[in-house]
C-alpha cells in the first residue's frame, strides 16, 4: 500500500509531531498523580516499567476505570461464546464444535467447522489453543496452515483452510473461572480476526490466499474488528458477572468507553518509535564487510527522545533483541499504524450504516476486502468498498487530536 520506504518513513514523520503535544499533557497528568513507588529517571523521565501501573492508577482515580473491577464481567467461557455470536452474525457463518478425540497436540486446543450460512459449504477449520503450558510459545498469534485455494478445474469450489489461534490467557482458579481482561479480549478477537481472514480470502493461487497480502494491510481486517469492542451495544452482549449474570453496567461501560483515548498519545507514539526503529534498522546500507560496527541498542535510545520524549527504557538493557517483529516484519512494523488508519475508515462506514451485525453489509465487506486475498491492489479494494478514496478523519477522530 505504501509502496516505497518513503513514503512509509513520511507517514510516521508527520504523525509524530501531531501526538506529541497529547503525550505531553498525558505525561504530565502521569506525573501530577504518580504514586510513591514510582520514581523518575535522572533525567525526569517515566521509566517504561512504571508507564502500565501508572495509567491504570490514573484510570482508577479520575476516569472511575477499574480494569480488576471490569474483569469479572468476562468470563472467558461466556464471552468467547457472545464473541462468536457477533462473528457468526457479521460473516453469515456458523461455528460447529469438532471433536477430535486425542487427534491435536493438547487436551486444550479445540477445533471449530467453520461453514457458510449461503451455500451450506465448510469454509475451513479454526483450532484455539487458548492456556499456557510449558514449552508453549508465550504471546498470542494467528498461525495460517491450509490457505483456501480453488480446486483444480473448478470456477467455484475451493480446499477448506485451516488456522490456529495461540493464546495463553489465565486458567481457572479454584472457584474463579477463567477471566478475560478487556485488553484479552481485543487480543483474542484480533487474533481471531486473522483467522476468519485466513479463511474468506480465496484465491487460485496459495501465495495470495487467506492472509498472503500486503504487509501494510494484513492487520486491517483485525484492527477493524477490534473496534467492536469498544461498542456499548456489543459491550453489554459479551459481558456477564461470573457470579451474578448482570451484563456490564452502563455506568462502567461509559467510563470505559471515555477512558479509550485518555492516553492515546502514548500508546500510539510508541508504535510509532517501534516502527521508526525497523525502518531504520532496515534502511542501513548494506555492506558484505561493514567497516564500523552498529551499535543498535544505541539506535534505539537515540529514536527515544525524538519520538517520545520524556519516557526512558532501562539503560544497559537490549529492548531490539526482544523486539520479535523485527525478524518477522522486517521494515514493515509501520504497517500496524498504516493498517490502523484505513481499519478505522472501514470501521466508521460500517458503524454509521448499524452494520457491527449485519450479514449483508458483512457479506460485501467480505467480497471487496478479504475475500480477495492478495491478488488485489488493497486501495482498490477499500475505494470499491466504501465508494470513495480511504481518508485519515476517523483515525484521527479515533485518538483525539
Amino acid at each position: 500500500m505504501a509502496k516505497t520506504p518513503e513514503v512509509a518513513q513520511s507517514f510516521v514523520n508527520e504523525l509524530i509531531p501531531k501526538l506529541n503535544k497529547k503525550w505531553e499533557q498525558e505525561a504530565q497528568l502521569l506525573k501530577d498523580h504518580m504514586d510513591a513507588s514510582c520514581v523518575l529517571s535522572d533525567k525526569g523521565c517515566i521509566q517504561w516499567y512504571d508507564i502500565t501501573f501508572m495509567i491504570n492508577e490514573v484510570k482508577k482515580k479520575l476516569l472511575n476505570v477499574s480494569e480488576t473491577e471490569i474483569q469479572e464481567y468476562f468470563p472467558m467461557d461466556v464471552t468467547i461464546t457472545a464473541l462468536f455470536d457477533i462473528y457468526q452474525s457479521f460473516f453469515d457463518i456458523t461455528f460447529h464444535q469438532v471433536d477430535n478425540g486425542s487427534e491435536l497436540w493438547h487436551d486444550d486446543a479445540k477445533t471449530l467447522e467453520v461453514v457458510d450460512n449461503a451455500s451450506g459449504a465448510t469454509l475451513g477449520f479454526i483450532v484455539i489453543d487458548l492456556f499456557p503450558r510449558e514449552g508453549k510459545y508465550s504471546h498470542a498469534c494467528c498461525h495460517s496452515v491450509v490457505p483456501p485455494v480453488r480446486l483444480p478445474e473448478s470456477e467455484t469450489e475451493f480446499s477448506p483452510s485451516l488456522s490456529v489461534v495461540i493464546a495463553n490467557f489465565p486458567a481457572a482458579s479454584g472457584d474463579r473461572p477463567a477471566l478475560f481482561l478487556h485488553s484479552d479480549v481485543e487480543t483474542f478477537f484480533h487474533e481471531f480476526g486473522h483467522a476468519i481472514h485466513g479463511l474468506m480470502g480465496r484465491s487460485k493461487m496459495s501465495t495470495f490466499a487467506g492472509t498472503r497480502v500486503k504487509r501494510d494491510f494484513v492487520e486491517l481486517p483485525s484492527q477493524m474488528l477490534e473496534e467492536w469492542l469498544w461498542e456499548p451495544e456489543i459491550l453489554r452482549k459479551i459481558t456477564k458477572h461470573y457470579k451474578t449474570n448482570e451484563p456490564l453496567p452502563d455506568d462502567l461501560i461509559e467510563a470505559k468507553v471515555k477512558s479509550k483515548n485518555a492516553f492515546s498519545g502514548r500508546d500510539t507514539l510508541r508504535q510509532l518509535q517501534f516502527a521508526t526503529y525497523s525502518l531504520d534498522i532496515f534502511g542501513l546500507p548494506f555492506s558484505a564487510q561493514p567497516t564500523e560496527k552498529l551499535d543498535t541498542t544505541r539506535l534505539f535510545y537515540d529514536i527515544e527522545p525524538k519520538v517520545l520524549p520524556g519516557m526512558e527504557y532501562a539503560r544497559d538493557t537490549h529492548f531490539e533483541a526482544a523486539f520479535g517483529h523485527l525478524t518477522g516484519y522486517g521494515a514493515g512494523y509501520y504497517g500496524y499504524m498504516w493498517s490502523k488508519v484505513f481499519a478505522l475508515d472501514v470501521f466508521d462506514y460500517i458503524r454509521s450504516r448499524n452494520g457491527l451485525l449485519d450479514p449483508k453489509l458483512g457479506r460485501r465487506y467480505t467480497e471487496c476486502i478479504i475475500g480477495v486475498g492478495g491478488g488485489q491492489d488493497p486501495n482498490l479494494s477499500l475505494q470499491k468498498f466504501l465508494g470513495r478514496e480511504p481518508n485519515n478523519k476517523a483515525f484521527l477522530d479515533n485518538i483525539g487530536i
